[in-house]
């Protein structure tokens, strides 16, 4: 076989692989336009869709939410101290019994102080007697003046005396008065309404001069002391209204 000859066999193999390669891709592509057509043709199925799936569009307030921690505390609240230096005889509150405004709720030992009144008390009956006996040598030198018996002089000094003695009246019976309120600061009244929160003594122990006893709390008013950080506070405004849980 010559060489020319050879040369023909391979142009024509080669024509009819490139004539199998262009059929074939046209086969492929009427292939994939009717799949196309076919399944253009075909039904299409239904999707279903539950409950989870759908939202309701409404319109709506968008609302941001501070959340927040802290401790409460009454607005109103007190401390019964002891007025006077003595030792705590009686208190017939503990921690969460209820009291009202003036009730009676312990005493202190009033011994010493019912004996100053006492002291106090005879002192003024014997300021008012020194009173009585100036005021009558008083009346005497005035007629006595009168009469030339004595001189100017000696009534001034009765004037004075008398005065001295009425002073010394007035003193006496401010120190009854003092005495007095001694005695009955000796008895602890609760000064409010509410709930005691401390006992601070106990029966037996000498309270110093306003020293704590109890602690009363009224829980009608509270008030919820919490930290804010500094990035959250502009976002809080005056008259704005927390739910506390």
């Amino acid at each position: 076989m010559s060489r020319r000859t050879k040369a023909w066999l391979v142009a024509l193999v080669a024509l009819l692989a490139l004539s199998l390669g262009i059929g074939r891709a046209v086969l492929g592509k009427r292939a994939s336009a009717a799949a196309a057509a076919v399944a253009a043709s075909a039904p299409a199925q239904a999707v279903e869709l539950t409950a989870a799936d759908l939202a309701s569009v409404r319109r709506a307030d968008l609302r941001s939410t501070l959340e927040v921690s802290g401790g409460l505390k009454a607005v109103n609240s007190a401390v019964v101290k002891a007025k006077v230096a003595a030792e705590l005889t009686t208190l017939t509150v503990r921690e969460g019994d209820p009291v009202q405004a003036g009730q009676l709720i312990g005493r202190l030992d009033d011994t010493e102080s019912r004996w100053r009144l006492r002291q106090a008390e005879d002192q003024a009956a014997a300021a008012q007697a020194q009173l009585e006996i100036a005021e009558r040598t008083l009346a005497n030198n005035k007629a006595l003046v009168d009469q030339g018996f004595i001189s100017r002089t000696a009534l001034d000094t009765s004037v004075s005396s008398a005065n001295g003695a009425r002073a010394s009246l007035q003193a006496a019976k401010a120190a009854i008065e003092l005495a007095r309120k001694a005695v009955n600061d000796c008895e602890l009244r609760a000064p409010l309404a509410g709930l005691v929160s401390q006992r601070l003594a106990q029966p037996g122990e000498r309270v110093p001069l306003d020293g704590r006893v109890v602690e009363i709390v009224d829980l009608a008013r509270l008030e919820l002391e919490a930290a804010i950080a500094p990035d959250d506070v502009v976002r809080l405004r005056v008259g704005q209204t927390a739910r506390l849980q």
